[in-house]
């Protein structure tokens, strides 16, 4: 059976991808293909976004599936899942099909447009959430985006919207969506940009006070496909476990690095250089614990 496909257009910062989750329940479509992005069942399989280009002109080069090895990847995604139904988003008809000529896909069999879906005081607000914040919907969830928007604000969007059409198995009328909501690298708001020392100070704040934490000697940060790596030489205090601690290190580091950054944490590794000797005060005398 060939896989049917639907089309949703309308201009460009409307609420297409705010709608694309909700519509795709209802018509059944098992697979969503949105700026440069192929979703099959709330999973990201291929391509790249158009919201990470450096450019309007690359974005839209993203979207449409100009990039031969992109499309490639695309169209054997797309032939192993074996969707029943797609939803291509576009700004125009003629765009969706150029997408689906790109991925050799039929041409839509049935054309929704923005208004049929959206009230027009929702399409007033959308475009001004687009111009005056910057900020795109992408109909995947948070943690699906997050090593590919690795430096990119990243935030979770929970939706609940109500069907406009009863389920004909008696389920609920209403729908929870896990969306996400992301800031372009080209949006007029400008660029920012994270110092090293910047990376360095965030992880020895984050570890301040940590149980069985002297401190930590060195930071290293490098920057990889997806996200970034973090290096730690630290020392450890005498008589903590040495693997709770780095343990504690690695989490603590990779959850201030993420929510202060929106960089993607792929790895933490710690090296225990050295234990740190203190002296406590017991029952009135002074013991050395083996500790400085």
């Amino acid at each position: 059976m060939a896989v049917e496909v639907l089309a949703l257009i309308g201009p460009s910062g409307t609420g297409k991808s705010h709608r694309a989750l909700s519509l795709a329940h209802e018509f059944a479509a098992d697979m969503i293909i949105d700026d440069g992005l192929v979703i099959y069942n709330g999973s990201v399989i291929a391509g790249k976004s158009a919201k990470q280009e450096p450019s309007r002109l690359a974005a839209i080069r993203a979207a449409v599936f100009t990039d031969h090895e992109m499309a490639l990847e695309a169209k054997e995604r797309i032939a192993a899942t074996r969707p029943d139904r797609i939803l291509v988003l576009g700004t125009s008809l003629r765009m969706v099909e150029y997408v689906t000529r790109q991925l050799e896909l039929p041409v839509p069999a049935r054309i929704i447009t923005i208004d049929e879906v959206a009230s027009p005081h929702s399409i007033a607000l959308a475009k001004r959430t687009r111009q005056n914040q910057g900020k795109h919907v992408i109909p995947a969830p948070t943690v699906e985006l997050k090593p590919r928007f690795s430096g990119t604000l990243v935030e979770p969007l929970t939706t609940i919207i109500r069907r406009r059409h009863p389920p004909h198995d008696g389920g609920s009328h209403t729908l929870w969506l896990e969306q996400s909501v992301v800031r372009p690298t080209f949006s007029f708001l400008g660029r920012f940009y994270i110092s090293t020392q910047a990376m360095a100070d965030i992880i020895r704040c984050s570890t301040r006070g940590l149980a069985g934490l002297e401190n930590i000697r060195y930071v290293q940060v490098e920057n990889q496909d997806g996200g970034v790596t973090v290096g730690l030489e630290v020392s450890v205090v005498y008589g903590f476990s040495i693997p709770q601690v780095a343990v504690q290190v690695q989490r603590q580091v990779t959850e201030a690095v993420e929510n202060m950054t929106a960089l993607n944490v792929l790895r933490v590794d710690v090296n225990v250089k050295k234990l740190a000797r203190v002296v406590e005060e017991i029952q009135g005398r002074e013991v050395d614990t083996g500790k400085n």
